[in-house]
Parts: C-alpha cells; sequence; structure tokens
C-alpha cells in the first residue's frame, strides 16, 4: 500500500515565516545613521517574465556546489532584544513614528489587524487631503502604502495587497526612490501567501537578482547623504532573498532554498551587527521583527543543511556535519529570547519534514512529536492537522499503520476544528494546502479493509471541509448593496450574518494567539481568556448554525462539515439510478470509481491513469476548436474508451461525482446510452428528500407549468459583443413558457429578483460568460445596470442567491471552475447550489449562438415532457440524428437531481 505527503506541505510553514518578515522594514526602529553613500539608485523593474541572462545567473547560483562549513562564524543572540518603536523615533525612512503609527505596530503585533487596518484607513484618509506633493509627503504615503499591503496579508486579503501594491505603492515608490523594487518583493509574499508559486518566484528573483553584488557596509567613515535609500537596499534585498528560500520551500526544493537562505542570514548578520555596534547602533535598537525573521531563517537553513549534509557524505564520505545543529540551537535561541513557541514549533516541523526527505522516519517522527506537543498545549489546530499529517506519512515508513490511522485521524478532526474561519477564497487556497492529503490517506486505509462505509464518509469529509473553506467568510461577506440589488434583509441574511459575526471572531482569537507578543509573561491571563472565549464561541456557533439549517439546509452547509451516512443515500437512489463516485488519486495511478446503487456498492478500477485521461480531454478540446468532426468523433471514442464508459454509465440515471480532471469530461460527447448528470457531493442526493419534505403542494408539480424568468442579451454598452443571437434564443424559450424576456437594458440584476419573487422553477440566462482562472469567485455572469455591462459574479450569487430550482446558463465557460485542495471545484454553478438550485444547465467551452440557440430550444421542448436531466439528453439525441458536431452537443453539463 502506497502512501504521500506533498512536498508543498512547506507552504504553510513559510507562510508563518513570511507573516513575521512582512512587517520587519515597516517596523523597524533603527536608521543606519552611517552609511555607504555609494548606494546606487537603480531604475525600476519591468513587467514580464525572467530573460535568458537572468536565468542563467540564477541558475548559476542555486546550481553550484553546494557544501556545508561547521566551522562557520554566526552572529549570536544580543544580550538586548528592543521593543516596539516609541513616539517620536524617527526609522529608517526619516519618518516620525507618530500614536497612530506606534498603535497600528502595536495591534499588529498583538494579532489585531484589523484594528490596524482601521487606524491606517484613517490617517490615510487625512493625507489624501493634502494637495502638496513635496518628496516628505511622497514618502509618508508611500510609507502607509507598503505598511496596508502587509496588514492586508496578515488579514488573508493578500489579492487585495496585490491591487494596493500595483496601483498605488509602485507609484509612490517610483517617484521618491526611482525604482520599485519594496513593492515587487511585497507582491512576491502576497503572491507566496496565496500559493501562486510560479509568479512570486518571479517577482523575488527580479529583485533579488537587481542587488545580488550590493552588500550592506558594516563600517563607515562619515554620515550618508540619503540614509534612506541605504536602508530601503538593505531592507528590500533581504525580502527578496528570504522570498527566493522561501518559495524554494514551498516547493519542496531544499537544496535550491539553501544558498539564498544562506544569502539571507548574511544580510540579517549585517544588519544586526549595525544596529547593536556601540557606535553605529546606540542610538537606534532593533526591532524584534529582526530576531524573528532570523530565527525563521536559521530555522530554515538547519532544514535545508540536513539535506545537504547528507549530500556531502555521499559525494565526499565527509563525516556527520555539524552545521545543522548549529543553525537549530541558534534558531531555537532566538525564540527563546524573544518567547516565541509558534517560531520553536515551525522550526521543529521543518526539520522533521527534512528528515523525512531523506529517509530517516524515527529522526522525523521523534521532532515531530516535540513540535506537536508544543502545538497541542496552546491549541494551535492549524499546525496540529500538518503535523499529524507528516507523522501518518513518518509511521507509515516505520511500518506502523494503526498509529498511523490514529495520526491521520486526529489531523482530520483538528482541521474540521477550523475550517471556513479563514477570509478569501484564495488564502484558502494557499492555508488547504495539504489537507487532500488526509483525505487521500485515509482512502487508501479504507481500501485495504474494504470499509465502503468509511471510504464514502472520507471522501465527503473531504470535500465538505473545501466547501467550508472556500465559500464561507466570502459568501457570508454579505456584499453592500448597490443600486441595483435589493436593500431588505432576510431572516436567512441575519443568521447567516450572525454565524459570520461569530467566525470572524474565531479567526481573530486564532490571529491573537499566533501573534508575537501573544506569549510574554504579561499576556498570561489574556491568552487564558481568550481560550475561554473560543470554547464559548464555538457552542454559540454551533447553536446559530442548527437554526440557519431550518431555514436553508444548502447555506448550513457552508459553515458546518455534515457528513451522512452510505446507507442513506443508498435508500434515497431509485432502482433505476446510480453513483459514479471518482476517487482523489495521483497522477501516475488508474483512476477507481466507487459505484453506489440502491443495492449494491463496488469499486472498479479504469484501465488509464488520471494523466492519460487529462490528456484525452485536451486533445478532444483541441479538435473541439478546430472544427474537425470526423476527428472529434475519434477523440471522444478514445476518451470513452479510457474512462471505461459503459462500465460507470449503466443506470437509466447517472450521478457523477467527478475529481480534479474529470471535472473537464465533456460527458454529453461520450459514447453513452443513458443520461448523466453531474452532482457536488454524494449527499447532494438527499437534497430530494429535503425538497419534497419543504414542498409536499409543489414536488409533483409539472415545471413547465410554473414561473420562468428568461434574460436574453443584455445591454453591454461595447464592454462585450452584443448578442443578437442569445437575444432571439431568450424570446422563443419566453414564448414557451408565456412570459415576458428581459432583454437588453431590462436585464437588469434588479428586474431580475422582481421577476423571481419568492423563487421562481426556471432561472435561463442567455448572455457572456467569463471565468477567472486565479480567482474563480469572480466568475461572472454578464447582465446589464440599465446603462452598462453589470458582472453578476459567483460570489455575489452566494451572498444574495438568486432563488431557482431549475438554473440554464446558456452563456459560454459557466461551468468552469477551479479543483482545489480538498478536491472541490469553485465557480458559478456552485454558488448557484448554494442558493438552492436543484438542477443546473452550463458550458465547460466557448459555445456559438447557432449550436446553443438549437440545444436550448430542444430542451426546453423536451422539458414540456420530462425532467430537465432526461430533456437534456433527448435535446442531445435529436442534435445527433441531425448530423451535429460533437463540440455542439458536448459544450454543456447536466448537473443536480433529477426532480
Amino acid at each position: 500500500m502506497e502512501f504521500r505527503y506533498q512536498k508543498t506541505y512547506l507552504t504553510y510553514l513559510l507562510s508563518i515565516m513570511i507573516v513575521i518578515m512582512i512587517m520587519i522594514t515597516t517596523i523597524i526602529n533603527m536608521s543606519l545613521v552611517y552609511a555607504n553613500d555609494s548606494a546606487k539608485v537603480i531604475s525600476e523593474i519591468k513587467e514580464g517574465s525572467l530573460s535568458t541572462e537572468e536565468l542563467a545567473t540564477l541558475d548559476q547560483i542555486e546550481q553550484k556546489e553546494l557544501s556545508s562549513n561547521e566551522n562557520e562564524s554566526l552572529q549570536p543572540v544580543p544580550d538586548k532584544i528592543s521593543g516596539l518603536p516609541n513616539v517620536n523615533e524617527r526609522n529608517g525612512f526619516g519618518i516620525t513614528i507618530t500614536k497612530e503609527i506606534r498603535d497600528i505596530y502595536k495591534n499588529m503585533y498583538e494579532g489585531n489587524a484589523t484594528e490596524a487596518l482601521h487606524i491606517l484607513e484613517k490617517i490615510s484618509a487625512k493625507d489624501s487631503s493634502s494637495t502638496n506633493a513635496n518628496k516628505d509627503i511622497i514618502i509618508n504615503k508611500w510609507f502607509l502604502s507598503t505598511l496596508k499591503s502587509q496588514i492586508l496579508v496578515l488579514l488573508d486579503l493578500a489579492a487585495d495587497a496585490e491591487i494596493e501594491l500595483i496601483e498605488k505603492t509602485a507609484k509612490l515608490e517610483i517617484e521618491y526612490f526611482a525604482h520599485n523594487f519594496t513593492s515587487i518583493a511585497l507582491r512576491g509574499e502576497a503572491r507566496l501567501w496565496l500559493n501562486d508559486l510560479k509568479n512570486a518566484k518571479r517577482d523575488f528573483a527580479k529583485v533579488a537578482l537587481a542587488l545580488i553584488d550590493w552588500q550592506l557596509p558594516t563600517s563607515y567613515n562619515a554620515p550618508p547623504s540619503e540614509p534612506e535609500k541605504m536602508y530601503n537596499l538593505a531592507s528590500v534585498q533581504l525580502r527578496a532573498f528570504v522570498g527566493m528560500a522561501g518559495v524554494y520551500s514551498a516547493m519542496g526544493d531544499l537544496t535550491k532554498a539553501y544558498p539564498w537562505a544562506k544569502r539571507a542570514e548574511n544580510a540579517f548578520s549585517r544588519i544586526q551587527y549595525v544596529v547593536n555596534h556601540p557606535q553605529y547602533g546606540s542610538l537606534f535598537p532593533a526591532p524584534p521583527d529582526l530576531y524573528y525573521g532570523r530565527g525563521m531563517n536559521l530555522g530554515l537553513l538547519a532544514a535545508s543543511s540536513i539535506l545537504i549534509d547528507k549530500k556531502d557524505k555521499e559525494n565526499k564520505g565527509n563525516k556527520e556535519n555539524k552545521l545543522a545543529k548549529k543553525y537549530l540551537d541558534l534558531s531555537l535561541k532566538f525564540f527563546e529570547k524573544i518567547n516565541y513557541p509558534l517560531g520553536k514549533v515551525t522550526v521543529q516541523a521543518l526539520q522533521a519534514q527534512a528528515y523525512n526527505s531523506i529517509d530517516m522516519p524515527e529522526e522525523a517522527n521523534k521532532v515531530a512529536v516535540q513540535a506537536l506537543n508544543i502545538a497541542s498545549k496552546y491549541l494551535w489546530s492549524n499546525l496540529i492537522w500538518r503535523i499529524e499529517t507528516l507523522r501518518g506519512t513518518v509511521l507509515i515508513k516505520l511500518k506502523k499503520p494503526k498509529e498511523a490511522r490514529t495520526a491521520y485521524r486526529n489531523a482530520q478532526s483538528a482541521v474540521e476544528l477550523i475550517s471556513g474561519n479563514l477570509q478569501t477564497d484564495r488564502s484558502k487556497v494557499r492555508f488547504g494546502v495539504g489537507k487532500e492529503d488526509i483525505t487521500y490517506n485515509l482512502i487508501k486505509f479504507d481500501l485495504e479493509d474494504k470499509d465502503y462505509d468509511t471510504l464514502f464518509a472520507d471522501l465527503e469529509r473531504g470535500r465538505a471541509r473545501a466547501f467550508t473553506d472556500m465559500l464561507a467568510v466570502r459568501s457570508t461577506g454579505r456584499t453592500t448593496n448597490t443600486n441595483t440589488e435589493s436593500e431588505s434583509e432576510s431572516e436567512l441574511e441575519k443568521k447567516v450574518a450572525e454565524i459570520s459575526k461569530l467566525s470572524e471572531r474565531l479567526r481573530v482569537i486564532t490571529m491573537h494567539r499566533n501573534a508575537p507578543n501573544s506569549h510574554n509573561v504579561n499576556n498570561a491571563n489574556k491568552m487564558k481568556t481568550l481560550n475561554e472565549e473560543e470554547k464559548k464561541i464555538r457552542i454559540q456557533r454551533e447553536q446559530k448554525i442548527k437554526e440557519l439549517e431550518k431555514i436553508s439546509p444548502e447555506m448550513a452547509s457552508i459553515f458546518e462539515i455534515q457528513v451522512p451516512n452510505l446507507r442513506s443515500v443508498k435508500e434515497r437512489l431509485s432502482a433505476d439510478e446510480g453513483i459514479a463516485y471518482f476517487l482523489p488519486l495521483k497522477d501516475d495511478e488508474n483512476v477507481q470509481v466507487l459505484l453506489i446503487s440502491k443495492n449494491k456498492v463496488e469499486i472498479i478500477s479504469l484501465p488509464s491513469k488520471l494523466k492519460e485521461i487529462r490528456d484525452a480531454i485536451f486533445d478532444l478540446n483541441d479538435d473541439f476548436n478546430s472544427g474537425n468532426v470526423e476527428a472529434q468523433k475519434e477523440k471522444a471514442k478514445i476518451l470513452s474508451d479510457k474512462l471505461d464508459i459503459n462500465k460507470i454509465i449503466k443506470n437509466k440515471i447517472n450521478y457523477i461525482v467527478a475529481s480534479k480532471d474529470i471535472f473537464f469530461v465533456p460527458w454529453g460527447a461520450m459514447q453513452i446510452s443513458n443520461p448523466v448528470s453531474v452532482i457536488p457531493m454524494g449527499n447532494w442526493i438527499l437534497q430530494g428528500n429535503k425538497d419534497k419534505k419543504d414542498n409536499k403542494n409543489n414536488s409533483n408539480k409539472n415545471i413547465s407549468t410554473a414561473k420562468a424568468v428568461i434574460v436574453g442579451n443584455p445591454e453591454f454598452a461595447g464592454s462585450y459583443p452584443q448578442l443578437q443571437g442569445a437575444e432571439a434564443e431568450a424570446k422563443n424559450i419566453a414564448e414557451i413558457y408565456k412570459v415576458t424576456p428581459l432583454i437588453g437594458k431590462e436585464a437588469t440584476i434588479k428586474n431580475i429578483r422582481d421577476q423571481i419573487g419568492d423563487g421562481c422553477n426556471i432561472l435561463h440566462l442567455s448572455t457572456h460568460g467569463i471565468f477567472n482562472v486565479s480567482k474563480p469567485l469572480d466568475s461572472a455572469i454578464i447582465l446589464s445596470d440599465g446603462v452598462k455591462a453589470f458582472p453578476l459574479n459567483a460570489e455575489m450569487i452566494v451572498s444574495n442567491p438568486l432563488k431557482a430550482r431549475v438554473v440554464i446558463l446558456s452563456a459560454c465557460e459557466t461551468g468552469m471552475g477551479k479543483a482545489m485542495s480538498g478536491d472541490d471545484f469553485v465557480g458559478i454553478t456552485r454558488s448557484f447550489y448554494l442558493g438552492g438550485a436543484k438542477t443546473i444547465i452550463y458550458s465547460i467551452r466557448k459555445v456559438d449562438d447557432q449550436s446553443t440557440a438549437t440545444f436550448m430550444n430542444e430542451l426546453h421542448k423536451e422539458a414540456q415532457k420530462v425532467n430537465f436531466i432526461d430533456a437534456a439528453f433527448l435535446a442531445r439525441k435529436k442534435m445527433i440524428e441531425t448530423g451535429a458536431p460533437p463540440s455542439a452537443y458536448g459544450a454543456f453539463i447536466v448537473g443536480g437531481l433529477k426532480n
């Protein structure tokens, strides 16, 4: 039995390091009074890929022979560690520390980033009223903008930080410093936080290479003429080096992280030497951030040195090198000196991962247990589940499967305790890296035991965690109403707001607990009070969720992981229905499917690996775009064979629970003989029972006689091409239901909500759709505000649902989303489901007007006689009979339930 633990485990641990690092330069209250006047002013960094020359330089740095030197001299922990900057002191940029700025620092150090941002925005509002453009005003505005971006990252709003850095910080920095190094490096940190490793590396590399040969002098003959520029170069160089080490560590490549961490250590040492020098630094003591950051970097060096030492011994037969221990001991001394146990746990976890990487499981487990004991003492669930997941992997290597299972179960419990308490969907992706490993490894145990009940529960838990994490706070933020939205607040919205408030408080408590100043002696009572408060809030939140569930089970599912048993799902299925549940396995493993029917549950293994299926999907899409009909049919057959389609599609109604690339299978183009419907989770099948219970009088009502809302070709005012075909389509469909369609300027969100009222049976939207690959919740249906285009994005739909039982999205790529950790799929369709939709029809590729109109017309005609799943299958059949290509009848996916 094979188990895995992804190298990207380090992403979170490095994110903690970056959280600490992001405050270094802004809080530093020392000034390099004696500096080198020869600091060069370098032109701004341009956007774009790394040049051939830059790539060659990177390769030279990273590929040069790596060896450790146990006699290396390291700057010790200083005797005195300074505190926060005082009012009226001047920082390295020559900016006077006001009471407001000190309050910002204090709140950041104590974990109250929300209050820090509130104070900063008040200061910025005052400064924005000034029309003076002198240099002091410019650097003050730049400084506040950099500080704002860093606070946003602390608040898990790194995507918003990117916008601040691009639209404001960079412009001010270029105006004052003639370069944008800090802006680019800070953007790298935001992208690392978002797990956008490729672009984070590019940002850090651009800055690191620009300053690769520069060093902060450690002796000076005279004060500099422009000390703030020296200070800027020293601090941003440190950011870039630490960032490069962080990116490679997040990628799981500690060998490449090593040379950058070494460069960072050199930069740290030089700064520490200067600020602690009896002559240079007596008036300007260094802040504790310098020591948090250096402690983390030394921990990273300790972990990477473990790998380097092994290579030394393998290549040169060296005796055991002691440098890794020197790094580790010094790192732990830093954290002991500043009383920061979170740093110690993080470094120990990095060390355990390094031992695991070089197949030293006993050492890895020993260190991981030490880290786990500290994390458990401080209730750090966000670290507990990661360490337990790592321990599970290590225990497998130690041939202790029983203990490994316990570790993975403990990880599952810990992660569920904190699910849904983060901020943005993208930040949750970063935070969620590694959660899929819990499910993956538990699935392996379940398959070995042939325990399908537990297997189903573990699969559903993984998906429920993903739904909760991806959408909880974003979907409950209750977007501020505009003139296009109703201003009334429903009972549902009130309940959601109450739960959101409690969730936010839990998140704040977690931030307080992780803050740098949280574990000093003076805060012991505060931590005890916070722990007691957390217990009370969790009880209150659980009760509020139960109240919400009575109003909207779908919305309640965002906040709480609810996993039904397999038996209830089997009982719900009719004799002619079945579920094909794709297991989330690795690319090089044969795809396995859990087949569930009323009387039988079995596992089948497909003849193809996931990578092979993905390649077949890409090949088919290429031919869809080329218009080669015969090639489309041939490639559709190849993909059908790889899916062993007859084994998984054999019921009268077939429900698919997709995984990874299976989300992008164009089922309509496959060689299927029965209808297929994609559902978000296995327990989605139970929605039919809830619906019957709640709508006894309407459950059997013919869908075609109920109210329909039809929208077509909104007024885009030049933002998008007008869709005359969509307008004709909407008018034809409106005739079927005898309703007035919303066309052009009438196709506003307000008019749609007015027509929907308390709810409608059918909502048909024939318009443009856009898919945002980096931010799936920003994917949108394009409507009108009465004058111009109005994008109704996925987040808005969840925050204020459009209450329709059947939703038809006759637009390009409306079903596209992103397969995330936990095997969730975030996009517009999931948003409509959470709003209460039972059936959704959507596209997974670009569609043309003519074939779309044909399919939609046939769909609605057939829906007069049968349910929409069957209607879509019959519409597909008619298109095939008329000679339409697979790209036409395979463009749309049916999702949801039969009734």
